[in-house]
């Protein structure tokens, strides 16, 4: 269409001879409309999978979340879980006993208090591999 065309469905027709010839060029418009709408709706609906076209060019459609139900607990660990730790090998076991003892007195002058070992944690290290040299003669 150029600037100085006026669009069709604007016109006015006098006569009906001007009324037919509207008529068929609607016609015609809509004819090649609905061609390219259905054109167009084929490339919707080509993508990767059932083309040759390569997955760079598939349509992005955003995927719908799933929403859970909410079970109404806070995130992480939950209180009164007690965890999944090693268990501990037996004191007589260990190579090495280190005992950490707090101070008897705290560095402003007061006494500390212990009533029991709070707890017990355990390292375990690999040696140093040692090789074996074999000399046949």
């Amino acid at each position: 269409m150029q600037k100085d065309d006026k669009p069709i469905f604007n016109i006015k027709p006098a006569t009906l001879e001007d009324c037919w010839s509207l008529i068929s060029k609607l016609t015609e418009i809509i004819t090649k409309q609905t061609e390219e709408i259905s054109k167009l709706k084929e490339q919707l609906n080509l993508n990767s999978n059932n083309s040759s076209l390569p997955p760079s060019k598939d349509f992005k459609r955003k995927k719908a979340k799933v929403k859970k139900a909410k079970s109404g607990k806070k995130r992480g660990g939950q209180a009164g879980h007690s965890g999944h730790k090693r268990k501990l090998f037996p004191s007589g076991d260990a190579d090495e006993i280190i005992k950490c003892v707090p101070q008897a007195e705290c560095d402003c002058g007061g006494q500390i208090l212990t009533i029991k070992l709070s707890s017990r944690k355990q390292v375990l290290e690999l040696p140093q591999p040692k090789y074996l040299l074999h000399e046949y003669q």
